[in-house]
């Protein structure tokens, strides 16, 4: 997964936002630290932490993007229970203040700008979510690329772990205009101190503009399930090989290694 670009907004609506008004953060991952982001507006400067990455290289900056190879990812346990490597970049913020972070009591935006030339693999997941992880895990909203049997598409769902439930939105096939080099992924809070949360979508140039505006699904969903706050990640996911692929990779591991690290560079 490359990630071009990543901004949060609060207070304001889409509107405001795409004006770039109400603008809180904008990452360029331009300084070469993963984890050490630019200066907020407003005072502080962001921070991220790295959820099950414990290998060094799933995480990284260069050349101007956050890269974030799902395959290095340590494993993990999914809401219904089905086992996969998946890694966050998670954006520190406040979880305790009601005026600080993204708390329910604040509309809030968060965007994505994911590069078209790395797409996921079947199985994967290229994408942003709003997380309860500090609290329960009932609200894991996710807009992501996935790949499935009829193609690229967008994907809007839910993740409870508390009951341990995975609800599918809403999907759109992916559908790149000429000229397009990114993907616009967005969640939206958009009316303080409602539970409400939505999904919206479109492309962008080289430059990062955007290609056509933004699509909104009509579906929502709701956050702040036994919490007044959420947390924004970028999140990568990839598939556990079957048996049979393992002993394959196992088998000829050196020159697979090397056809994968040709391909990535």
């Amino acid at each position: 997964m490359k990630v071009n670009e990543f901004e949060v907004y609060r207070d304001g609506n889409l509107d405001n936002w795409l004006q770039g008004q109400n603008l809180w953060l904008r990452e360029g991952f331009d300084n070469g630290n993963a984890v050490q982001g630019p200066d907020l507006t407003g005072g502080g400067t962001a921070t991220y932490t790295l959820v099950a990455a414990s290998n060094p290289l799933t995480v990284r900056e260069a050349g101007g993007q956050l890269l974030m190879d799902a395959a290095l990812a340590d494993l993990s346990v999914g809401a219904t229970g089905s086992v996969g490597h998946s890694v966050r970049t998670r954006f520190n913020t406040n979880v305790t203040d009601a005026d600080r972070g993204l708390p329910i009591s604040r509309s809030f935006g968060v965007i994505a700008n994911v590069s078209l030339d790395a797409l996921p693999d079947s199985g994967s997941q290229f994408g942003i979510r709003l997380a309860d992880s500090f609290s329960n895990a009932s609200d894991m909203v996710e807009l992501s690329l996935v790949q499935r049997a009829s193609g690229y598409g967008i994907l809007f769902r839910k993740q409870d772990f508390l009951n341990h439930t995975i609800t599918d939105l809403a999907f759109t096939a992916l559908a790149a205009p000429t000229g397009a080099t990114g993907l616009v992924l967005g969640l939206a809070h958009p009316v303080a101190d409602s539970n409400v949360v939505g999904a919206f979508y479109g492309y962008a140039d080289s430059n990062g503009d955007l290609i056509g505006g933004l699509q909104s699904f009509s579906a929502t969903t709701t956050a702040f399930n036994g919490e007044l706050h959420t947390q924004a990640e970028l999140r990568a996911t990839a598939a556990v090989p079957e048996p049979a692929t393992w002993a394959l990779m196992l088998g000829g591991a050196g020159a697979l290694a090397g056809m994968r690290w040709r391909r990535r560079a």
